[in-house]
């Protein structure tokens, strides 16, 4: 019906590996084929599927490492456990504000207004890169489309509110709305985008 935030996940490394680009990490991997790695939140979840795409997209001979949630993904980030890792950006903040993290980058195709100063993948080292930990509304098939319309200017309209904005804002996310039309076409592209990661990345679902 409609797409309802924008967020994305943050490329973060620790900041005693003194890596302060993407291509100073894609370089460092290079350097050590074979011998790194990644942490994601699970098999199959948006940092895994980020962390592919990423990997795949540079031709990274890294390894992943699933845990159990992302909490425990930035602990051992910020360890050195961990050479790298995506997290979404409401997880992140707190690592970068405090320091233990060094945020290299943002997924989406916009910078994010909570990190300003934090580049895109995209214009960092991958054009056209870009991971959004979005979130919409959706309602039955069969849905009358004036009422699916109805729904989707009332989503729009609360989006604008300036409470809400705020209070997305303390999360790292933006408000999107869009129309029943555009939200289609978006999903569908997604669908496509997630699909092709999954079958090149070979990643197994259990």
């Amino acid at each position: 019906m409609s797409q309802a935030t924008s967020a994305p996940n943050v490329l973060l490394v620790a900041p005693s590996q003194g890596i302060k680009a993407v291509k100073e990490l894609i370089a460092a991997a290079r350097q050590k084929a074979g011998q790194g790695n990644y942490g994601h939140a699970g098999v199959g979840s948006g940092t895994h599927i980020t962390g592919e795409m990423f990997r795949l997209a540079v031709q990274l001979d890294v390894s992943h490492i699933p845990y159990k949630g992302v909490p425990e993904v930035l602990a051992d980030t910020a360890t050195g456990r961990i050479h790298y890792s995506f997290a979404p950006i409401g997880n992140a903040l707190p690592f970068v504000k405090d320091r233990r993290l060094v945020a290299l980058a943002v997924t989406t195709s916009a910078r994010a207004p909570s990190l300003p100063d934090v580049p895109t993948v995209s214009e960092s080292a991958i054009p056209g890169f870009e991971w959004d930990q979005w979130y919409g509304m959706f309602v039955p098939a069969k849905t009358p489309g004036a009422i699916v319309n109805q729904l989707s200017k009332e989503m729009a309209r609360v989006l604008g509110l300036q409470q809400i904005k705020e209070r997305l804002a303390v999360r790292g996310s933006v408000p999107k709305a869009s129309t029943p039309e555009q939200f289609d076409k978006f999903v569908r592209a997604e669908v496509q985008k997630i699909t092709k990661a999954i079958r090149d990345g070979g990643i197994k679902i259990e």
